[in-house]
């Protein structure tokens, strides 16, 4: 049951932010000046590294907004649908597999070990975002104000 849910929620949930990027998206940069260059960073970025990015997105927090609305302006949904699909089956794996992970080894030791232990590695997970992330941003950046000028230009 909690792999179903877990699935059908992240696939809806994508598939929303999808739709509204593919949908709003000229009126996103419009009506939000401050958010279109995160928004033009998701679409270059889907650009760039679809094929990697969109099975893996849901992995670095702080990223699912983004890349999802995006996809909905860089690529067609057929795509989006198959490489989304399988970024939420290794997501929903890793997840329950690292809680039920983690519920075993409270079973087998004191239980506030592995919680240490799943703090822990939510810590190393979260640092690793924020390192891989300020890089990644760093290196699509250019593009991405390149492509948000690019549409500013363009007749509405």
């Amino acid at each position: 049951m909690v792999i179903a849910a877990c699935s059908v929620g992240t696939i809806a949930g994508s598939n929303i932010r999808f739709f509204v990027g593919s949908l709003l998206s000229s009126r996103l940069f419009r009506w939000s000046p401050k958010a279109a260059p995160w928004i033009a960073l998701g679409a270059v970025g889907v650009d760039r590294f679809g094929f990697w990015l969109l099975p893996l997105y849901r992995f670095s927090k702080g990223t699912f907004t983004l890349v999802g609305l995006g996809a909905g302006i860089s690529m067609n949904h057929r795509r989006f649908v198959v490489l989304d699909a399988i970024g939420a089956a290794l997501w929903v794996a890793a997840m329950v597999g690292v809680g039920r992970g983690l519920w075993l080894l409270g079973l087998q030791v004191k239980p506030e070990w592995a919680a240490y232990f799943g703090l822990s590695l939510m810590s190393c997970g979260l640092l690793a975002t924020v390192v891989l992330g300020r890089r990644l941003k760093k290196f699509l950046n250019p593009y991405a104000l390149a492509a948000l000028e690019r549409y500013r230009h363009q007749p509405a």
